[in-house]
């Protein structure tokens, strides 16, 4: 029924005939980032609404944030064991579940339930997309993909501030919920119609099924370790800057929300140009060498910070991380990629993996720096100064996988 060829040159074989629809995949991996930062505007009301602490109210944001990272653990494995789809699909069904006692919460206690069975679902998003892509079209075309994705993905938590405030001024900050509970439901029938199974495809149809817990040799493997500490370490630069940059511009400067914002805004289509740097040109420049530009381009940039130092603007802040946030382009799509690759029948494991990888230090990172920007201003700037220097050595140590070009 369908032609067999070699994809991409990595020894792997794909099944051309099959489709992937991207529209669908774009939605779902940008449904993690836009749940997360769509209730950020709404944590004041949420307080008011249940008569409880802000603090207690922030625990919308963190429980997400906690479920989120640890649900790519086993999300991957299961996704190798069973398949892509099966696992997608229980996953957007724990989304829709979790909208609706969002929706319908009369406690906070409701709500922190609603917004962890949310954030589960999103996460089968978010590592699935990537495996899907590998297992129809290899390393270096998936890269390609990835980053065209995150191009379009990066616009949804752009507007997710933008959105919950004009819901929750119009028709009330719950009704948020029944929107993103409607629109899951569709997406659900939708990946329930349109979506391919496609673990079979490639070397994943000559292999066993996976157990849950074969993913775990992956931390003992220095190319997966070397390549994913790149990304990880990358990311928390990033994480790092969002974590103590308010501070230092509307805290310190003085300057007003409106005007971060626009920066902000920036410094996210920065992010989208080193992406579509690595969609257009992964391919014939290599994935490996899209890391170590990126890598490179990052810590070049926060060096720049200590020039900047005794200017009184905001751009001494944002400039260093324009540069950081084309060079999270760069490493994002080009390293997930080639983690996948490194044991392609562990590629969900290894995609889950390096998620919570990722989600788990650039929470360690925001807390930390969060926590000792008050009592230092040169707390954020020393941060991403010592993650964009973890990134480096770990390109530095990495061996260039085998066909990665």
């Amino acid at each position: 029924m369908f032609k067999k060829n070699l994809a991409c040159g990595d020894g792997r074989i794909a099944e051309q005939k099959i489709r992937l629809p991207i529209l669908l995949l774009v939605i779902l991996s940008a449904l993690g980032p836009f749940s997360m930062l769509v209730v950020v505007p709404l944590i004041p009301a949420i307080s008011a609404s249940f008569a409880r602490e802000y603090g207690s109210a922030q625990l919308v944001l963190s429980m997400y944030f906690i479920a989120f990272a640890f649900a790519q653990l086993t999300l991957g494995p299961l996704s190798d064991r069973f398949g892509r789809k099966p696992v997608l699909v229980a996953g957007l069904a724990s989304y829709v579940i979790g909208s609706l006692i969002c929706w319908q919460a009369m406690e906070l206690e409701f709500m922190l339930m609603g917004r962890t069975f949310q954030a589960m679902g999103a996460a089968a998003g978010q590592v699935l997309t990537r495996v899907l892509l590998f297992d129809v079209y290899g390393k270096a075309r998936s890269a390609s993909l990835i980053g065209y994705m995150t191009i379009a993905m990066v616009l949804g938590p752009m507007i997710a501030p933008i959105f919950a405030g004009f819901v929750s001024e119009t028709i009330g900050w719950q009704n948020i919920f029944s929107l993103l509970f409607f629109a899951s439901l569709i997406v659900f029938f939708w990946v329930l119609k349109s979506l391919p199974e496609t673990r079979w495809l490639g070397s994943s149809q000559r292999q066993k099924p996976q157990g849950l817990f074969e993913g775990i040799p992956l931390l003992k493997n220095w190319d997966f370790l070397s390549i994913c500490g790149a990304w990880v370490f990358t990311s928390a630069v990033y994480f790092a800057f969002l974590a103590g940059a308010a501070f230092l511009v509307v805290e310190e400067m003085g300057k007003s929300e409106i005007e971060y914002g626009a920066y902000f805004v920036i410094a996210s289509l920065c992010f989208m140009f080193g992406n579509l740097l690595s969609a257009r040109f992964s391919g014939k420049v290599g994935l490996y060498r899209f890391v170590q530009c990126g890598t490179f381009l990052a810590i070049l940039s926060v060096l720049t910070q200590w020039l900047l130092l005794d200017i009184d603007h905001p751009l001494s802040v944002f400039l260093p991380m324009f540069g950081v946030a084309i060079a999270n382009g760069l490493v994002m799509p080009n390293a997930a990629a080639m983690i996948m690759g490194v044991v392609p029948r562990l590629s969900g494991a290894a995609s889950g993996l390096s998620g919570f990888l990722q989600i788990g230090f650039a929470a360690i990172i925001t807390w930390l720096v969060g926590h000792f920007q008050f009592y230092h201003s040169f707390t954020m700037i020393v941060a991403m100064n010592i993650c964009a220097v973890l990134a480096v050595t770990c390109v530095f140590v990495a061996r260039k996988i085998d066909n990665v070009e």
